[in-house]
């Protein structure tokens, strides 16, 4: 394997850019927001809407295997909608600068370089303008994702983004239909 790419154990090759953006949003956001959950959901939330565009694209452009699609939008959707049910959503201005290269790379053909080896989309030689077009829309989107984090209102005090806070009641076990009419045992 050569070119941009580490290979990280468990989960393959991956580029190099995109692990020091991942690095970058988590770090900024940890430093200015305080939440380890803000930037972790924000940081998988940037990767999962980057790969699932992608694949999505690469399905409709060079016939890549609609079952991953499905099974890639399943797996990694989750993040998707925990972002934006936390409020992070990416900034309009960067999405429509990912929608302009998105369109210019998909008129140029959607070439990206694969580390694996060739394939549909995939070309034998290194694409330099592929290259370009892959890092400069992922790019874009991470800043968009990470304009969107820290651009969320600053919560009061100390208090910081939780779960529990976030969704709806949870009834507890003792007024639910099965204990209520139980008699003290």
């Amino acid at each position: 394997m050569s070119g941009p790419w580490l290979w990280l154990p468990l989960v393959g090759p991956i580029r190099i850019s995109t692990a020091f953006a991942a690095v970058a949003i988590f770090t900024v956001i940890l430093w200015r927001r305080r939440s380890p959950l803000l930037a972790l959901v924000t940081v998988l939330a940037w990767a999962s809407v980057f790969e699932i565009a992608y694949n999505a694209t690469g399905t409709l452009l060079h016939g890549w295997p609609l079952a991953y699609l499905v099974w890639l939008a399943a797996a990694l959707g989750g993040w998707v909608l925990l972002a934006w049910r936390l409020g992070v959503v990416p900034s309009r201005v960067w999405l429509a600068g990912v929608a302009v290269v998105w369109t210019v790379w998909v008129v140029a053909g959607f070439e990206s370089n694969a580390p694996l080896g060739p394939g549909p989309g995939h070309p034998a030689t290194f694409n330099v303008a592929g290259e370009v077009m892959n890092e400069l829309a992922k790019s874009l989107l991470a800043a968009g994702y990470l304009v969107g984090a820290l651009r969320l209102p600053r919560p009061a005090g100390r208090i910081r983004i939780t779960l529990s806070n976030r969704w709806g009641s949870i009834p507890k076990a003792t007024d639910s239909p099965s204990t209520s009419g139980r008699l003290p045992g």
